[in-house]
């Protein structure tokens, strides 16, 4: 996501309607998704939905809406709108879900090695997605004025 930010690379409209398709199916089907209460599997429709209104419905619909919002300003010719496109680090919220996950399927793993594999391998794919956050960062600090670095680089 920063990476596009930084470098308003452009996202084929296929892969931006596909996405919020995705999201959409996520919020409708959250609403059949079971869960677990007091160590049972909770399955009645109106418990489930009243689970997730209270939960991650909101933040899924606001998401929803700063993804439509992020369409309409990628449509607007001359990009005066272009300080919206952070709307879309937004789609970042919607990882935390995925960290319930894994702490689930971590808990059900039983092997000390693979589960000692598991965290290294989510440290360095951690540390990876650090450098790559603080070299857009970095690369955005230097094109952000006209005797940046990049333009002194850029001159040699």
């Amino acid at each position: 996501f920063l990476t596009n930010l930084v470098f308003d690379l452009a996202r084929p409209l296929w892969m931006s309607i596909a996405d919020f398709t995705y999201w959409v199916l996520d919020v409708l089907l959250s609403f059949r998704a079971g869960y677990q209460k007091h160590g049972k599997l909770e399955m009645r429709p109106k418990s489930i939905a009243r689970r997730y209104v209270k939960t991650w419905f909101v933040p899924d619909v606001v998401l929803l809406g700063l993804q439509v919002l992020s369409f309409a300003v990628d449509e607007v010719p001359g990009g005066s709108l272009r300080v919206l496109r952070f709307a879309r680090l937004g789609k970042l919220m919607r990882l935390t879900k995925l960290h319930g996950l894994y702490v689930q399927a971590l808990q059900r793993i039983r092997s000390t090695s693979l589960i000692l594999t598991i965290h290294m391998t989510s440290c360095i794919l951690g540390l990876l997605v650090w450098v790559q956050c603080s070299a857009c960062i970095w690369y955005l600090v230097g094109i952000s004025t006209e005797d940046g670095w990049v333009t002194q680089v850029e001159g040699f």
